[in-house]
């Protein structure tokens, strides 16, 4: 699966999201749809067709005098890449998120020569499909070394399509050069002219391969802190690409921070102060504040570079757990995507903090088996955090129920009432184990969510380099596969 970060689209805020072809995309546009458009329409020859050494695919093509079709259509170059013919690689791709397709042209030169007076203007546009076989196409006009029409233009055509049927592009000779009383700029021989068709600017790039996925929001840096019930902190940074417009279109940006472990996601408001501020003069939006609950919170966004950053303390993230997952919602920008462990604090796990009192689970930091010369004088020490569901049942369980402790295929149990506790902190020591061969020594801290657990003179099965860890007393259950040191 081919992941793509969508980056901003700004100069096409007015159609919303706009998406665009790679190189190898535009190579793959096989087909002339014109048989099923307009058959009346003779096709330009294309004589070359070059992946140029950057951006953008070069066509040279072959355009007649028009005025040698006087009173008719004279021929036009078009390529798509269709359900109706040529290879299709892009048909059938789902553009459901996009509000426009976009591609630019340059006029690069007509009888190998790049001068004003060397060809007329042509007309090229971006196809796009819109319902069924409805096909919509936004012209251009370019021509060389002039001020206007430019040699250089971006056509943006809208669609409503969830799926692509055509896309595409097509190259024509202005109407008015058909008219003979009109002051012809061509050659009466024709030419060969030379464009270059290249992904727009600052739009979305699609490429040829068909699992590409796009992602509207791209998080690579993210922190979070436990600090107790409405005292959490979190942050994160990174790229997405909502347009002026969705600023001016709402009072507040919402972002929703969840995982598969929370009952319902933390939902952050920032104003957007959208009355006083001129975000196109500035290219930036920035908010800091506190809202009536005492969180504190910021967000910033370069619409020039497309970073964000985003950053709340004295909210509550109970039960957020990796992958997170962020979703955020500005008007018309709803963009969702999943923050991993790799990302999340570096090289620190999220804290297991956020979980207790949502799900019993366990963490294991180090591990060690230490065998001794003499039978039954082995020693297994474990380390590392957990959390529980329900905290109060789990407490009176570990006092008062059997606590057992298992690696890999091998059970140690620890009789009932050998935990004490006070202050959430609960205790055993020299506690021999059922069955009489090994001494315990436990401590299970529900403040801190730390464990620590030491059983020696006893006999340890070897349980291989990795293996599976795991304690339970009542109905508390937990394990997690952790590393073994000797």
């Amino acid at each position: 699966m081919v992941i793509c970060s969508i980056l901003a689209v700004s100069p096409f805020a007015a159609y919303g999201l706009a998406f665009t072809l790679s190189n190898d995309a535009i190579m793959a546009l096989d087909y002339n749809d014109r048989d099923f458009y307009y058959p009346y329409i003779n096709e330009a020859p294309i004589l070359a067709i070059t992946d140029v050494n950057g951006s953008g695919v070069q066509f040279d093509i072959l355009f007649p005098d028009p005025h040698n079709y006087s009173g008719q259509y004279p021929p036009l170059l078009e390529r798509t890449s269709s359900v109706r013919g040529g290879n299709g690689v892009l048909a059938g791709r789902d553009i459901s998120m996009f509000d426009a397709f976009a591609l630019k042209f340059t006029l690069l030169s007509a009888r190998g020569v790049s001068t004003s007076d060397a060809v007329g203007s042509l007309v090229v546009g971006s196809m796009i499909n819109e319902a069924v076989y409805s096909l919509a196409f936004n012209p251009e006009y370019i021509a060389i070394n002039n001020s206007y029409p430019p040699a250089s233009a971006t056509s943006l055509t809208t669609t409503n399509a969830n799926q692509i049927s055509t896309v595409g592009f097509n190259c024509y000779i202005p109407y008015r050069d058909y008219d003979e009383s009109y002051p012809n700029p061509w050659d009466p021989c024709g030419a060969i002219v030379s464009i270059l068709v290249e992904p727009a600017p600052d739009a979305v790039v699609m490429t040829s391969n068909p699992n590409q996925v796009f992602q509207l929001v791209s998080i690579n840096k993210c922190t979070v802190a436990a600090g107790g019930k409405y005292n959490d902190k979190i942050s994160f940074s990174g790229k997405m690409n909502p347009v002026y417009d969705n600023l001016y279109l709402t009072n507040f940006i919402q972002i929703a921070i969840g995982s598969d472990d929370m009952a319902d996601p933390c939902v952050i408001m920032i104003p957007t102060n959208n009355t006083h501020a001129n975000y196109k003069k500035t290219g930036k939006f920035s908010y800091s504040g506190t809202d009536e609950n005492g969180a504190k919170k910021s967000f910033k966004l370069d619409f020039k570079t497309h970073k964000f950053s985003f950053a709340a303390q004295n909210v509550n993230l109970s039960g957020l757990s990796c992958p997170l997952k962020v979703r955020v919602d500005i008007a018309g920008f709803d963009a969702n995507t999943n923050v991993d462990e790799t990302i999340v604090n570096g090289k620190k796990l999220i804290p297991i903090n956020l979980l207790m009192g949502v799900k019993d689970s366990l963490r294991v930091d180090k591990i060690k088996v230490k065998y001794g010369s003499k039978m039954n004088s082995d020693q297994l020490t474990v380390s590392g955090g957990f959390s529980v569901a329900s905290v109060e049942t789990t407490e009176a369980n570990l006092v008062d129920s059997v606590f057992d402790v298992n690696l890999a295929s091998q059970s140690f149990s620890i009789p009932a009432k050998s935990f004490k506790g006070k202050n959430g902190k609960f205790t055993c020591s020299n506690a021999k184990l059922d069955g009489g061969i090994g001494i315990a020594a436990a401590t299970f801290d529900f403040n801190k969510c730390t464990f620590a657990i030491t059983i020696k003179n006893t006999s340890v099965d070897y349980p291989g380099d990795t293996s599976q860890f795991a304690v339970q007393c009542a109905d508390f259950n937990a394990n997690t596969e952790a590393e073994i040191t000797y």
